[in-house]
């Protein structure tokens, strides 16, 4: 990335910078934009290389259908994380596709599990420990499901 930068000019940095929300750009030599801009990067990345860690790069069902499930599959997408299905525990959804991916009932999680590896990933804000409760209850295994997303994974 860095090679790549140093061939623009200045003033394509600066619009670079900007369109990424860094402040105080103006008086900044090209080599410290650079700098600030590689920092920038490395910082979204962070999220990802969580992620990877704590799903063991498995395979991943989506719990929860939601906006914040249909961001983290974005997020899963973005970043070559295999998505499986999603899971909800409404049950209009079960059986049926959200975004061409199927929804599990979660009553079928610990058997998918047991015959792959794979992480359950709850994308709730409120609820997930009730959740993940239950999914541990119906014989998954705890260390499967994944209750708290790396800081930052929803602006990726």
């Amino acid at each position: 990335m860095r090679e790549k930068l140093q061939t623009l000019p200045l003033a394509e940095l600066k619009e670079i910078a900007k369109s990424q929300g860094i402040k105080g750009i103006s008086g900044m030599k090209k080599g410290d934009l650079i700098e600030m801009l590689c920092q920038k990067e490395k910082e979204k990345e962070k999220p990802v290389q969580e992620f990877l860690a704590m799903t063991n790069k498995c395979p991943v069902v989506i719990f929860g259908c939601g906006i914040r499930g249909e961001r983290l599959m974005l997020f899963c997408d973005r970043n070559q994380v295999k998505i499986l299905g999603f899971s909800d525990n409404n049950r209009v959804l079960q059986g049926r596709k959200k975004f061409g991916f199927p929804v599990i009932p979660p009553e079928e999680l610990a058997d998918m599990a047991e015959k792959r590896n794979l992480a359950v990933v709850l994308s709730m804000k409120e609820g997930a420990a009730q959740v993940r409760g239950q999914l541990v209850k119906l014989g998954m295994k705890a260390e499967q499901v994944i209750d708290r997303l790396p800081a930052g994974i929803f602006n990726h």
